[in-house]
């Protein structure tokens, strides 16, 4: 998660999304006053601090220590409504299976079990010893939807036009300015940098999980469990009302 002050902008960072691709595309153009919560070894101590110190306090990551994860509510209760309103704030979404998906090999990842915190080891015990579409299912998946990172507004049950009956973006009770697609992540950022000034940024391909040809093979058996689709419908229902997304997904497909 990012807050420029000197370019004026917002950057809350969804799991999963090439956050860590455009943070780090964006380090070299920030200001010294800026925030950074992750992406270099400093930073990331300074976010995982406030974590715990979120958990220690209310027995919950999310709270008014700002972390890479913060969501819209904590960080517009930090800076302040005036410097909310007036900065442009942006996220990226994806769908969430592909989420899902992509936080189960991240879990899964060797290194990552060697230095993750105590609270996390046992999603990654989990992930270690559970089938992608049970660990999907279980107590220790993603436990957030993206509406979560995407407004610091209550959402729910919230129909924005009269013509769609309460779906699609438009519908949406977002104070956002942006909402990046992760499936045309390029064209959504270059759009990013040329509102904020800034030169058409490339973007490099970070933590990735797995390829398309793997992730087929999981969507498949997924598009068959009843349960993980049950799962999906009920966990994921507003993201799907508001962004378009499908619980039978297949990103090979799309590709």
């Amino acid at each position: 998660m990012i807050i420029s002050h000197k370019h004026k902008f917002i950057f809350i960072h969804v799991h999963r999304t090439a956050g860590t691709s455009i943070a780090n595309s964006l380090l070299n153009f920030l200001g010294e006053s800026d925030e950074v919560y992750g992406y270099t070894k400093q930073f990331e101590k300074t976010s995982e601090a406030n974590r715990q110190k979120n958990i220690q306090e209310n027995s919950d990551e999310q709270g008014k220590n700002l972390w890479k994860h913060s969501n819209p509510k904590y960080i517009k209760q930090k800076i302040g409504a005036k410097k909310w309103n007036e900065y442009f704030k942006f996220a990226v979404v994806r769908n969430p299976l592909d989420i899902h998906f992509s936080n189960y090999h991240y879990l899964r990842n060797e290194e990552l079990q060697e230095s993750c915190s105590e609270d996390i080891l046992p999603k990654v015990q989990g992930a270690k010893k559970l089938i992608f579409s049970e660990f999907m299912t279980s107590d220790s998946s993603w436990q957030y939807t993206l509406c979560d990172f995407c407004t610091s507004l209550s959402y729910k049950n919230t129909q924005k036009s009269p013509y769609k009956d309460g779906e699609g973006i438009s519908n949406f009770n977002t104070d956002l300015d942006f909402i990046m697609k992760y499936e045309r992540l390029k064209i959504d950022f270059a759009y990013f940098c040329g509102v904020i000034g800034l030169p058409r940024l490339s973007l490099n391909w970070l933590n990735k999980s797995r390829n398309l040809e793997n992730r087929k093979l999981a969507f498949d058996e997924i598009h068959k469990n009843d349960k993980s689709l049950n799962f999906l419908a009920k966990r994921h229902g507003y993201d799907y009302n508001y962004f378009g997304y499908k619980t039978k997904f297949n990103e090979h497909e799309a590709k």
